[in-house]
């Protein structure tokens, strides 16, 4: 007979700070990660990456010299592996 338990049932009610194998997992909310999981949550998500670049796009010096160090590797290790595959 086996007898199923939830992890939840399991945990110590009084706990006892010095001892290292007892704690207590609670999760009060969970993301909202159906946002992305939606076609409106995908749209919209779309929607604002768009206006963040016609933002970018306006300004005269949108990154600051930490990330074009950061993205001209990156696209310098793409245009690499790209070069590999062909």
């Amino acid at each position: 007979m086996t007898t199923i338990t939830s992890p939840l049932n399991r945990q110590p009610d009084l706990l006892d700070y010095s001892s290292p194998t007892q704690f207590r997992f609670v999760i009060h909310q969970l993301p909202k990660v159906e946002f992305f999981t939606t076609k409106e949550g995908r749209k919209e998500m779309i929607t604002s990456l768009k206006k963040e670049i016609r933002k970018a796009n306006k300004k005269e010096n949108y990154l600051d010299d930490e990330e074009k160090i950061l993205i001209k590797e990156f696209i310098f290790k793409i245009k690499k592996e790209l070069e590999l595959e062909n």
